[in-house]
């Protein structure tokens, strides 16, 4: 299975946003089908990134978190017992 044309997409938007390293994988029952890394995981040393490159993101985790929450709230369903108005907590009780 070819993945050029995947890779032709990351190495444009890696250029339009100056992005200097991205690790990419395809996962497909279970098993990992492609991997690749693109990029500099260090600039000035000239440190090729590799697929098992670990990538510092900051409070990108608050993004997801949110989303993860909010999502159910948006599906059809009857059964969301989490509404906006709810308040959550990260004690233990």
């Amino acid at each position: 299975m070819s993945f050029a044309r995947l890779e032709g997409f990351i190495f444009a938007k890696m250029s339009e946003t100056k992005l200097p390293a991205l690790s990419a994988a395809i996962v497909k029952g279970g098993e990992v089908i492609w991997a690749k890394a693109f990029g500099f995981r260090d600039l000035e040393c000239g440190l090729a990134a590799t697929p098992h490159t670990l990538y510092g993101i900051g409070s990108v985790t608050k993004s997801f978190t949110a989303l993860c929450i909010m999502q159910p709230m948006f599906q059809p369903t009857d059964c969301n017992h989490l509404k906006t108005d709810t308040k959550l907590s990260l004690s233990r009780r």
